[in-house]
Formats: C-alpha cells, structure tokens, sequence
C-alpha cells in the first residue's frame, strides 16, 4: 500500500454502515410519503423546496395538538369514552389509582389543555422542517 495514500482515503467500515443507512433511510422515507418512489418534489427548484421544508414545519406544529384533540385530550380535560380516557385508565389501575405526575398521560393532557410551550413548538417546527428536507432533497 502506498504510504501516501495511507490516512487519507481510509474509511472506516462503521463510516460505510452509517452511509449506507442514511441513503437507505433517505430512500425509504421518499417512498413512503411520496407514493412508493416517486419523488414529485425533488424536481423541484431549491426555492420552491424550500418552502415546502417551511410549510412542512409549521404544518407539524399545527397537527400535534389537532391529534392530541382528536384522541381526547381537550381544553376541559379527558372526553369520556376516547383513546385518551382508555390511556388513562390503564395508567390509574397500573399506578394504584392514580395518574402520575409527569407520565406520558398527564404530559399529553396538559399540552391538550394548554398547548404547546414555546421550546416545544420550535422542537416540533424543526422535526418537521428536517424530515421534508429530507424527503426533497433539499
């Protein structure tokens, strides 16, 4: 082998994984949100992705508490005979007859009930920034 040559163009096999996975997993998403391989968006001028990567962000911000009201998580608390009140149940006979502070149920309903922090919102608004970015090549 040529000392050269030698650190400059070995690549680990670990390195190799990790591209593989991340063109695998770039592939895969394209698919499935974009009808099984046709990638519409890629063809797309970098403004224009862009925009959608903006609109796919504010679009997540929107739809997390929509979600969370139609599973039952309201302003007035859990609605009766939803997904939420089967969630709560469940958690109270596994907790001893109560919720507890800060589980995955008192954490959903309080964002049902007063949405979403600032940070979560900028959480959220990025996910869904990165993941269309993702799709559309951007």
């Amino acid at each position: 082998m040529n000392p050269s040559f030698q650190g400059t163009y070995r690549v680990s096999y670990l390195q190799l994984s990790i591209l593989r996975v991340q063109r695998l997993f770039k592939r895969t998403a394209q698919r499935i949100i974009l009808n099984r391989g046709t990638c519409l968006l890629s063809a797309l001028p970098s403004p224009a992705k862009a925009a959608a990567a903006v609109v796919g962000g504010a679009l997540a911000v929107v739809a997390v508490p929509t979600v969370l009201g139609a599973m039952g998580f309201t302003g007035a608390g859990i609605a009766a005979s939803s997904l939420a009140a089967k969630m709560m149940s469940s958690a109270a006979i596994a907790n001893g007859g109560g919720v507890a502070a800060g589980s995955l149920v008192a954490t959903l309903q309080s964002v049902g009930s007063a949405g979403l922090s600032l940070s979560s919102r900028v959480l959220l608004g990025s996910a869904g920034f990165a993941l269309v970015s993702l799709v559309v090549g951007l």
